[in-house]
């Protein structure tokens, strides 16, 4: 069981020069979810697992029920292949329902169904390989309506439930860990997005058709630091004005403690290392296509656990 109470929620939206309010609201209200999840075994080498959540969200228009079913079936002790389904929600934010079209309460939950096929293979020797076919389904997505409400000193566009999206894709992806703790990961997510709001069929805006992500890791001083190098490829993207956005690529380097000591917990991280100008997707009722980001970033971090 998960409880969550919101104690006070304040949202301010006013044009600054000349000053109008356009709004002005507190709010507050609870959240429960209720779930549970178990296991059968079929037979040796096949198992159901099935879970069911329901939850109240005082942004929610009605209860929500979601259940979650894999079946898993070992085909040899090396390979195993699942299938699996679950369906999820998202309730409106403070700010969305702000910027509803139409009354407050009538802003409705995002929902999402998703459907995956998995196949993993451990060949040995520390050695895994992964593939995965996915399909997510998602409706009543909060997209911005275009006629919006017009004010003295600009406009202030409203949102509602009229987004609908289709997602196709597949991941294949290889991990090798070694005796010494030396560590490789490689994914490869290609995917593809569509639309179908209004006439549909349109490749959605800020989804980029390949993903790449490899990340190396190597034990130190007797396992006592891990260095880690990771390298991530995003592929072009739509932006909201529907220009090409070229892809980008990151290369990042972290050294930290393998485990605390004394409770501390320390790291040094180089973010964008070779300082590429990479730019993400602005917000649709943003002027602009993009927004840069940061250049090559250095960051510490220490934890002290108690």
């Amino acid at each position: 069981m998960e409880l969550q109470n919101d104690q006070r929620q304040h949202i301010d939206v006013h044009i600054v020069d000349p000053y109008l309010s356009v709004s002005n609201k507190t709010n507050s209200g609870w959240r429960a979810g209720f779930y549970a999840q178990d296991e059968y075994r079929i037979t040796d080498n096949l198992l159901i697992n099935a879970g069911l959540r329901l939850d109240y969200h005082h942004f929610a228009t009605d209860l929500q029920l979601n259940p979650r079913i894999g079946l898993i079936w070992d085909i040899t002790p090396s390979i195993t292949s699942k299938l699996l389904y679950g369906s999820a929600f998202r309730a409106p934010n403070l700010l969305e329902l702000n910027r509803s079209s139409q009354s407050n309460q009538t802003l409705q939950e995002e929902l999402i169904k998703s459907y995956e096929a998995v196949l993993e293979w451990y060949p040995g020797s520390g050695l895994k390989l992964l593939g995965t076919l996915f399909y997510n389904d998602l409706n009543k997505v909060l997209s911005l309506d275009p006629s919006g409400t017009t004010f003295n000193s600009g406009s202030f566009t409203t949102i509602g439930n009229s987004g609908k999206y289709t997602t196709f894709g597949f991941e294949l992806g290889a991990e090798k860990l070694w005796a010494t703790g030396r560590q490789f990961k490689l994914t490869w997510t290609h995917q593809s997005t569509r639309n179908e709001t209004g006439n549909g069929d349109n490749w959605a805006e800020d989804s980029p058709r390949n993903l790449v992500k490899a990340h190396y890791a190597e034990p130190l001083f007797h396992n006592k630091l891990r260095l880690g190098f990771e390298e991530i490829f995003v592929d072009e993207r739509l932006s909201s004005n529907k220009n090409i956005v070229p892809g980008y690529h990151l290369l990042n380097i972290n050294l930290a403690l393998a485990k605390p000591i004394y409770g501390v917990q320390a790291s040094l991280g180089i973010y964008n290392v070779l300082d590429q100008n990479y730019k993400i997707i602005a917000g649709p009722d943003l002027t602009q296509d993009t927004l840069a980001m940061d250049g090559r970033t250095v960051r510490f971090r220490c934890e002290y656990g108690f």
